[in-house]
């Protein structure tokens, strides 16, 4: 077993966060940096992923990633399925509304297909999916980051913008819609703490300028302002 290490420590935070974020009416939600600023804890997650997921290049053999994708995808669905089992029982016993609440209007063998082909997602279990599609496709940017990383972070960018405008994403079989945590938007942050950390070294005196430093401040007390003022109006 490796030793913890800062991505970890990280991790744990923006696990804390995401806990308090979503218990109704809990006041140390105003404490998380999601009611100050354009992000929350789940672009933390992402980022580390990407990170991570560099850290781990050369390290791990493909088949030992694809062995980690397969273990996210098997507990994924096990708890999918449990959670699935606790929902029908709430049902039977005076709480009509509860599939329906968390993403399951009908308990039939279309939504449990759509948990083994990742399309259905329960209501909070909508990330892990995002984790195994990019986890799934970090190989082919490691290969198309190490041929030409400038083609592939404007195709990455480009994908996101589309994405953004078009508004298309991976479906939410059996029901209508595309995943809330849309892989063609998401892989652009992935991508990004991919390159941090594998381009760590030729991006340390950019990462240690004053101008950057200035730079982030000033989107930081902007995206400050702009959340106190209601814009975008989407706290908890």
């Amino acid at each position: 077993m490796r030793a913890p290490n800062t991505i970890d420590f990280w991790r744990g935070i923006a696990l804390m966060e995401i806990l308090i974020n979503h218990i109704p009416g809990n006041s140390l939600s105003r404490l998380t940096h999601r009611q100050y600023g354009w992000s929350d804890a789940a672009e933390v997650l992402i980022f580390l992923a990407g990170m991570a997921f560099a850290m781990r290049c050369g390290k791990a053999t493909p088949s030992g990633e694809w062995r980690r994708v397969f273990n996210i995808y098997t507990w994924h669905v096990a708890f999918s399925l449990i959670l699935i089992g606790v929902y029908y029982v709430a049902h039977l016993n005076g709480q009509p509304n509860i599939l329906a609440e968390n993403r399951t209007a009908a308990l039939n063998g279309d939504h449990l297909a759509g948990v083994l082909l990742l399309t259905h997602h329960l209501r909070y279990f909508d990330i892990l999916p995002l984790y195994i599609v990019l986890f799934a496709t970090g190989h082919l940017i490691a290969w198309l980051a190490r041929r030409s990383l400038a083609l592939l972070f404007c195709g990455s960018l480009s994908l996101y913008v589309a994405t953004r405008i078009g508004g298309f994403g991976l479906p939410t079989l059996p029901d209508t819609g595309v995943w809330y945590f849309n892989p063609f938007a998401w892989q652009l942050l992935f991508l990004i703490g991919y390159v941090s950390e594998a381009r760590r070294e030729a991006l340390a005196q950019i990462m240690e300028s004053r101008a950057l430093l200035v730079a982030a401040s000033v989107v930081l007390c902007v995206a400050f302002v702009a959340m106190l003022a209601g814009v975008p109006n989407e706290k908890v």
